[in-house]
């Protein structure tokens, strides 16, 4: 029971962080064009 939610969490957090991360890169990409 405790596994699965600290697997999920860790996937919260990793989606979250991979949502930042996108949105700047999007970001960037739209000031270079």
């Amino acid at each position: 029971m405790t596994n699965t939610l600290l697997i999920v969490v860790t996937l919260v957090l990793v989606v979250m962080l991979a949502d930042r991360i996108l949105t700047k890169f999007i970001d960037l990409f739209n000031k270079f064009r």
